[in-house]
Parts: C-alpha cells; structure tokens; sequence
C-alpha cells in the first residue's frame, strides 16, 4: 500500500514525502454491493407489440438521457437488452443517442432475436421465427450492420426459444423440426451473427414449464444443449430460464436446472419478470422481488447473469429508481438484497496473500480465511533476502505479481506454491505495483525514473508488459508519481498520481492505450489505492478527506459518481489497502489496530475483512506489515461467456 501519510514502499527503504489534509464532502453513508449475478436490463419500449398488444414503459427512451434518475442501478447494470424486431423498427435518429449512452458508460448490448425461418406450410406467426416471405438472412443482417455502423457494442445475442418453439410447443403452426434440426438452424445462425460480430456470443433461452416438454424439463433441456453441442462443436455460451412462475413448485424446478446447466459448461441466467395479469406496477415489481428473494435468497441459487426483462404490459415506469414500483427501483431492492444473501459456497474458505515482517523486512505469505472471516495457516511464500511487497493474483489463481526491492525495485512473478520465481524488469530498475490484465496475458505497473528523496516524489511512467516480460512499452509516460495502475475486466485504468500539482495524491482513470485520461477525485485532500471491484463498476479507494488526520475506505462508481464512505475509524486507528473477492462480496483491507500511524514503521496492523458496504468488519487475527499489507483474496475461477461455434 502507498500509505497516505506518505510513505512509500520501493525496495526495503521507506522515503517520506509531504502530502496535505483537508476536510471532505458529505458522502452517502450507505451502498449496498454489486451482486455475484452480472445485472442485465431488458425493459420493454412503449407501443411494443407482443402476445399482450401493444404494451411497454412510457419512459423508456428517457433511460438513455444524460440526467436520467437511475444512477445507483446504472453504475451496476453490464449490459443493456433490445428485441431485434424494436432495433430494426426504429431510425438511426432514434438508435444513435442510446448507443452513445451506452458506450460512455461501458454497457453492452444484448438483442433477443428469432433464429429460425418459416416456410410456406409452417412457422408464420410462431415465436422465435421469422415470418414467411421476410428473409432470416437479410433481417439479421440488415439491422446488426446498422448497429455496428452506429458503433454499438453488441456482446450478446439471445436466441427467442427455438428448441420450444421449433420443436416442442403443441402449436398446428409450429414446424415441429427434429432436435438436430433446430440445433443446425440455430449453429448457423450463430454464424451468421458472427459475420457482422465476430465476438458477439449467441446463447439460448427456453421457457421452463413442468410438463411442457413431455419429459422432466431438466433432463429435455440437457438432452438439447448436448445435441447443440454436438451439431455445433461447442456449447452455447450461456443459457437463460424463462420461468413458469405459476407452478408453486418452480424453485425445485430451476435449482437443478442451473446445476445440470453449469456441470455441461454453459453459464446460466435467470429472468426476473412479473405476471401478465398483473393489473399495476407496484403489483408487478413486488413479484419481481419476491422472485429473486426467493431464488437467490431462500434456494441459494447463484446465476452468473440476473436478467431484469418485460414483455408484458406492466411495468409501465422504468424511472426514477428511487420509486419502489418503477423499473429501475427493482434492480436497487436486488442490489439492496444481495447484501443478506451470504457468501457463495465455492468461496468458503478462502485464500489470502498478504504482506507481513520477518527480521524487519517484508515478505508475502499466504493464509486461509474461514467461513467467519478468521485467518489461519500462515505459511510465508517469498524467501528473498530484500523486501518483496504488493503482491497480486493472476486472475486464475495460480500465480502471483510483486515487487521485489533487489538491485532497485524489480517486477518479479511467483508460482502460488513458491515455485518458478522469474524476474522481469531489467537490471537496474525501479519497477513497482504490477498488477495482471483481466485475461492474465500481460502485466501492467509504475516505472520510477529514479529513486525518490524525501519530499521529493519521481516522476514516471505507467508500462505495460507480456507476463514473460517482453513486449514492455509505456502507456502513460513523464507524470508525477503515477503509481499503482490496476486494469479493469472493461479495459479501464485506475491509478492514483499527483500529476495535477497540487500536492495531494488524485485518483484517475483511463482507457489500456493511455487515452481518455479522466481524474475522478479532486477534493483538496488525499485519495489513493484505487482498487476495482470484480466487474469494473465500483473503485475502492482510501483518503483523508473527513479531516482531523483520519484515514478511512470509501468507495465510488467507475464514473466518479456515488461515493460511499465505507469505514468510519477514528484517530489513532486507521484503515486503507483494500481488495475485493472473487464474487464481489466481500473486501479485505489493512487496519492498524494499536494506535500507531501507518506511517511508522514499528506500526501493528492485521488483515481485517468487511461487505462490500462497510458492515460485518472483522479481524482475520493475522498480523501483517504495518506499512503495506496488501491483502489480496485468491481468485476463485469464474470463466467469462465464450463466444458461441
């Protein structure tokens, strides 16, 4: 940790330098954290035809306006829904403010479209097709090229049900194709996606029907994703649930379905809707909340994606997110409520690197964190005679990052058992806070240009490198004191740097190629250790803003936007170095718990954990360095959506 007393951990020596304090400005005190679940948002347009008439939320067009009232849920929200048949209804006048909403906010696009083409004797006017006389082909085509010249980042296509309704429904329109049939249109169809998206993965949703399907609807909709795979040489990439929310029985339904889903490599997502027959929004969004309490709370589901989508006529307003019955207030009760759910059972327990002292010099351990947030089986990793800090995860768990104060400061990599130390940076050098990009390819950290002197900070140079060392080039050359760049899973920088000249450390951002250079705090006091969360939304960061020599966590939106203040120590006791875990739920960070300053070597601290909301603070009872902790969770692995054959 760069401490905001000023002390800064190179090689085995601390230097000082003068920052300044100043009071902060009112925060909100409480935020819940971002979900496991990646939020999808799929409301519907107004005047959307459907099986209900025209339905949709008057306000739909006025969620892509730059003061639309729904910050908290859109700092949250990855990826925005379409239906294909609304995108290729409307002007380019109409798409192209949306898709610069969503592009200045890191969204993606998700489209629900029909994969299958009707013929003269069957599929007209049955869901998932395209009609008779349109062609497949040229509709898909036509739309997505629009979009792409608009520049829309579509990362998602979901394919409108085609196993029910090419194969299975009790419908006289129906064509009733073969499994191997429908699986062929739609491996196809991925392809045809592809031409115009070559990244764009194509997934499938299903409605889940007891019954529906003339056997067990778990095993009728393994044996289709299996046949797909097959046909197409790969699974799809994800799989959502349509769910039946009539049948009582649909949790002891849907659990084992996300269970058989995952075991075959697909990534499964659950659609939060309410009921047709629902005759108000407050009505229609109190079974969206019970639904999602239901599963993730009471069944313990845990689905990679938590769809919020309409079709129906209700709800009719999407804004603003503060009202209860709208849209928008929806996902907050789901942000609000995954607060209570627990922690995943595949992150309990969990595995800490962190920094401790040995004979006055640092080196990286590991630990095991329980259930209850206690450490244990300290076990110390790095054996060099100098001091080894800042240590960071590969994103799979197998190896680790850090600096080592030898000959300079060098970047060196570790095996998580010890083995295969390799150093990286040239000999001499001052090479500090690596971290790994989100795919664990390359290495991103802070190039000194000399040693610092005290109260004289460097200036240097952000770099990026491969993870064998090659390929280094900078990104962000000939700033003052840039350091700690950590690189988001939505390809966003995050550092902290005095660049501006006014003596206090500021947080930035900017995009992998050293563009779009933004400066997110600016407050007239220290704020520093930026930290993402796990899906790139949130940055957790520690400051001096309240005054009265107090250190605390704060937090706030990738944008700069919603800040939180997340611990509320008082002097002498500190807090600072934080890191999230894998699901997001979790942070561990650095206390001093004895009442000396950070800034004093001789400093006691541990490793203590928290919600992403600043509550449940607890211990681990491990000590660790007084300056620089650096507690960092062991990645659990959870693979990103693969594009689809």
């Amino acid at each position: 940790m760069i401490n905001l007393k000023g002390r800064l951990i190179i090689f085995g020596a601390s230097v000082l330098f003068t920052l300044i304090r100043s009071d902060g400005q009112d925060v909100v005190r409480r935020l819940p954290p971002q979900p496991e679940a990646a939020i999808w948002f799929h409301p519907q347009p107004t005047g959307t035809g459907g099986p209900f008439g025209p339905v949709g939320s008057t306000d739909f067009l006025s969620l892509f306006t730059a003061s639309a009232p729904w910050p908290r849920a859109m700092g949250r929200t990855h990826v925005m829904g379409f239906y294909a048949g609304w995108i290729a209804s409307m002007s380019d006048q109409v798409l192209q403010p949306i898709v610069a909403f969503l592009n200045a906010r890191d969204m993606g696009i998700e489209i629900e479209a029909p994969a299958l083409q009707a013929t003269a004797t069957c599929g007209s006017g049955v869901e998932g097709f395209v009609p008779y006389g349109q062609s497949l082909h040229d509709f898909t085509v036509a739309y997505l090229q629009r979009l792409r010249a608009l520049g829309a980042n579509v990362q998602f296509v979901k394919v409108d049900e085609p196993y029910y309704f090419g194969s299975v429904v009790n419908d006289p329109r129906s064509c009733h194709l073969s499994t191997s049939e429908v699986a062929s249109a739609v491996a196809a169809y991925a392809q045809l996606v592809r031409t115009v998206y070559p990244n764009a993965a194509v997934g499938d949703v299903e409605p889940v029907i007891a019954g529906g399907y003339g056997s067990d609807v778990v095993t009728a909709l393994g044996q289709w994703h299996d046949i797909y795979q097959t046909v197409a040489g790969a699974p799809f990439p994800f799989f959502f649930a349509d769910t039946d929310f009539s049948n009582s029985a649909w949790p002891a339904i849907v659990k084992p379905l996300e269970d058989a889903t995952r075991q075959r490599g697909i990534e499964f997502g659950m659609i939060y809707i309410g009921d047709p027959s629902d005759v108000s929004d407050q009505e229609w969004t109190a079974k969206v909340v019970a639904r999602f309490q239901t599963y993730e709370g009471v069944i313990g589901g845990r689905p990679s994606y938590a769809l919020f989508q309409s079709w129906e006529p209700h709800p009719q307003f999407c804004l603003p997110e503060s009202g209860p019955t709208t849209f928008t207030g929806a996902i907050d009760a789901y942000i609000d409520a995954r607060l209570h759910l627990g922690p995943s059972p595949e992150d309990i327990p969990g595995r800490m690197a962190f920094v401790s002292q040995q004979s006055s010099v640092n080196h990286i351990y590991l630990m095991d964190v329980d259930a209850s947030g206690r450490g244990a089986n300290p076990a110390r990793l790095t054996n060099g005679a100098e001091s080894e800090d800042f240590p960071t995860w590969s994103p799979d768990g197998t190896r680790l990052v850090y600096q080592r104060g030898f000959n300079g400061a060098a970047t060196y990599v570790i095996n998580a058992d010890g083995t295969g130390r390799q150093r990286l940076s040239p000999t001499p050098g001052f090479d500090v806070t690596p971290n790994w990009s989100p795919d664990g390819t390359k290495i991103i950290y802070a190039r000194l240009y000399e040693a610092p002197q005290p109260n004289m900070p460097p200036m240097t140079d952000i770099r990026i490198m491969n993870a064998d060392g090659t390929g280094d080039h900078a990104i962000l050359a000939n700033t003052l004191f840039s350091v700690e760049p950590r690189w988001s899973v939505k390809n966003q920088v995050v550092f902290m740097s005095l660049m501006n000249g006014s003596g206090d450390l500021q947080i930035y951002v900017m995009n992998v190629d050293g563009t779009g250079l933004r400066q997110l705090t600016n407050t007239g006091a220290n704020s520093a250790d930026p930290v993402w969360s796990p899906d790139g939304t949130r940055i957790s960061f520690g400051s001096d803003r309240e005054g009265g020599n107090k250190l605390n966590i704060f937090a706030m939106n990738a944008d700069g936007s919603q800040l939180e203040q997340l611990t509320h120590f008082q002097v002498p006791y500190e807090a600072g170095d934080t890191n999230w875990s894998t699901d997001g739920r979790k942070i561990a960070f650095e206390y001093d718990i004895n009442g000396m300053k950070q800034s004093n070597p001789n400093a006691y601290a541990e490793v203590w954990t928290m919600n992403p909301d600043g509550s449940d603070e607890i211990g681990t009872g491990m000590p660790c360095s007084g300056v620089g902790c650096a507690p960092r969770w062991q990645p659990r692995k959870t693979p990103a959506p693969r594009s689809s054959p």
